[in-house]
């Protein structure tokens, strides 16, 4: 059991345990005003205390700069033995323990007559010492001390008190939940451990398929069959661009050659331009020659006697001069057309062959080119097929993964069926163990009541399923009772045990909102469970919710007070002080 608590200042108020009902009770004066109750009085801060020493973080008023340096110590029964526990709030990394530690499952390092755990080294000890957890053992989802011991002393300052009385936080993960009290009520932990692995066998499972998925088709492409089709279509161009390469002959004068037929293609479009050119002057040529006739004087001197002049002798012999004349410059005239035809025709016939030759010479380069290729091209289509491999390889690869993935989802719908035969094979074989859980708590919730509530303890889809049930339980009331009778359970439970922590530690807020006949049923109920298997109930109250008047004359409430805390004085409060 808690023997004390205790601090290394003056200003402390120690606290004194005994066995049975303990009650922290809270007063407040008429005097007191908001700000002398800002800090409280220290009922949760002691409870803190508590799970400070055993292991547990530094939370709720501990974590103020005016306790640091603030060494706090607990004085409790481990093992059949007593020890002293200390902590301090500054360097925390250690606890101190006072007391023969020698047959421990973890030993402390000593400096001399001090003696000191690591903080993971405590827990191990107190895991094995209270809760008979193997302090060796390596299993990702097990039981562990400073979870089971949070059952046993709830705390409000981390969320404890959640309307589900199998959480003792709020942030509690699922597989927490599971494990832990599977393990309180005597179930099979390692199959809700076993259950979380393939929790996490599934989440990686899922997570693989939509990073495949999406790093290779983004969004557009998921199944197995989609993916298929693209691989099927790289494939084929993957073996149509492998006979391209394979058929694919390099000519290392490629590039001159595709320069050479564009110079002989634009030599050969100039010389077409040029005969067209030389045509159409040839054809102008021509149709010049056949208009160019010798001059007649009968013509111009009919002309002259029709306009009615009379040329005399003189004029006509200088008219056959004229004609002479102009004969003469006809005759010229048709000579140099000929020579310009000729010279045409001949220049025409020159570059029509030569055309011709270019031509040629362009079908034997472009035969060449058809059936050769650069290396650069090559090498781009080299690179080409390189990528378009290594894509088919990534794309054969991702498929490979998701028929594993398949075959692998089949294998684990395969052992979650398994599990879960299991686990209801296993409900049934220790059915008397957890079925004193679930006689007490309907016990306890009749005596609250006067109807038995349920404990309901079964298997799901998601493992191990827990539920507790108390009619009308639609008040906060109702739910702080569930988690009283819950935990009265347990207590009740691991008392008979060989290795047990002993104690039961309930914060104020777990009478809050209880009508005050059901908070009077609580107290006489854990003072009688208490008594009877001998554990340590310690709960902490406000005056004010004292249900002196339901308690019964019979009933001496204030012998189980281990201490009252005030707002009269400032040395009336757990820590003696105001910050």
């Amino acid at each position: 059991m808690i023997r004390s608590i205790s601090a290394d200042r003056p200003s402390f108020n120690k606290v004194t345990f005994k066995d049975g009902l303990n009650v922290v009770l809270a007063t407040r004066t008429k005097k007191s005003d908001k700000k002398d109750s800002t800090n409280g009085l220290g009922k949760s801060t002691l409870v803190d205390i508590l799970h400070f020493c055993l292991g547990g973080k530094r939370s709720g008023a501990l974590s103020d700069s005016a306790l640091e340096g603030w060494t706090f110590t607990v004085n409790m029964d481990i093992g059949g033995r007593v020890y002293s526990v200390s902590r301090t709030a500054t360097n925390y990394a250690k606890i101190r323990v006072e007391g023969d530690c020698s047959g421990w499952p973890v030993q402390p390092k000593t400096a001399g007559s001090v003696q000191s755990f690591t903080i993971e080294g405590w827990r191990d000890a107190l895991g094995s010492m209270m809760y008979g957890i193997d302090a060796g053992q390596d299993v990702r989802y097990g039981p562990t001390f400073r979870s089971l011991v949070s059952y046993f002393a709830r705390q409000d300052a981390q969320g404890g008190y959640a309307s589900d009385p199998f959480q003792h936080n709020s942030r509690q993960l699922t597989w927490d939940i599971q494990v832990n009290n599977a393990y309180l009520l005597g179930l099979d932990w390692r199959l809700a451990s076993q259950k979380q692995e393939l929790r996490d066998r599934e989440n990686a499972l899922k997570l693989i398929k939509k990073e495949s998925v999406k790093a290779t088709l983004e969004d557009t492409l998921g199944e197995e069959s989609d993916l298929e089709a693209v691989r099927i279509r790289l494939a084929d161009e993957i073996e149509t661009e492998r006979e391209r390469i394979n058929s694919f002959r390099v000519h290392d004068a490629y590039r001159r050659l595709e320069a050479d037929v564009d110079e002989m293609t634009k030599r050969a479009h100039e010389m077409l331009n040029r005969n067209v050119d030389d045509k159409r002057i040839l054809d102008l040529y021509r149709d010049s020659i056949k208009e160019e006739v010798d001059a007649d004087p009968a013509q111009i001197t009919r002309i002259y006697e029709e306009v009615g002049l009379l040329f005399p002798d003189a004029v006509a012999k200088r008219l056959e001069n004229v004609r002479r004349f102009h004969n003469d410059i006809v005759r010229n005239r048709r000579d140099y057309l000929r020579s310009e035809i000729e010279r045409l025709d001949d220049a025409v016939r020159r570059r029509e062959q030569e055309i011709q030759e270019i031509g040629d010479k362009k079908a034997d380069i472009m035969n060449i080119l058809n059936t050769h290729g650069a290396l650069d091209e090559f090498l781009r289509m080299q690179e080409n097929h390189q990528r378009k491999v290594a894509e088919l390889e990534d794309m054969s690869n991702r498929l490979k993964i998701l028929r594993d993935i398949g075959n692998e989802k089949n294998a684990l719908v395969l052992d979650l069926a398994r599990l879960l035969q299991r686990m209801t094979s296993d409900l049934a074989e220790r059915r008397p163990q957890w079925a004193e859980a679930v006689r007490a708590f309907n016990s306890y919730s009749k005596s609250l009541y006067n109807k038995p509530g349920t404990l309901s303890i079964g298997t799901s889809s998601s493992g191990y399923r827990f539920g507790v049930r108390i009619e009308r339980s639609d008040s906060r009331g109702y739910k702080n009772m569930k988690i009283f009778c819950y935990d009265l359970a347990l207590a009740r439970l691991w008392a008979r045990k060989r290795t047990s922590p002993g104690f039961l530690v309930h914060d104020s807020i777990m009478f809050a909102d209880v009508d005050k006949r059901q908070a009077a049923h609580a107290v006489r109920l854990a003072d009688a469970e208490s008594r009877k298997y001998r554990y340590q109930y310690i709960c902490m109250m406000n005056s004010d919710s004292i249900p002196r008047d339901e308690l019964g004359s019979d009933f001496d409430f204030d012998s189980h007070v281990s201490i009252r805390l005030t707002d009269a004085t400032e040395g009336g409060s757990l820590l003696g002080i105001r910050f």
